[in-house]
């Protein structure tokens, strides 16, 4: 699939492309785009955490956050887990 703007960490990193595939009980994640190109593996255990290899990361603030307060790092690292969950939904509903 591809993101418009894929946003991760607090970040947004444009025109990504992912490829969700199914792994041994975690759910792989290729992305590639202008900012962000590698990676991630996603558990399914609860709990578990997420690893990411990446060959090329440019982070960069979403527009309207640029303006506004800095999150603090648990908004980030929920934000990155509803991001991924929903990612993962997506790749079991339609087997990717």
């Amino acid at each position: 699939m591809l993101a418009d703007e894929l946003r991760l960490l607090g970040g947004a990193f444009p025109a990504t492309r992912l490829k969700l595939r199914p792994g041994t009980q975690a759910l792989e994640v290729a992305v590639d785009g202008p900012g962000l190109a590698g990676s991630l593996t996603v558990p399914e255990a609860k709990g578990a955490a997420v690893q990411g290899r990446f060959t090329r990361l440019h982070w960069q603030p979403p527009p309207a956050a640029a303006a506004a307060q800095p999150e603090n790092d648990a908004t980030a690292v929920a934000d990155a887990e509803r991001s991924l969950a929903g990612a993962k939904e997506r790749g079991r509903r339609t087997g990717r």
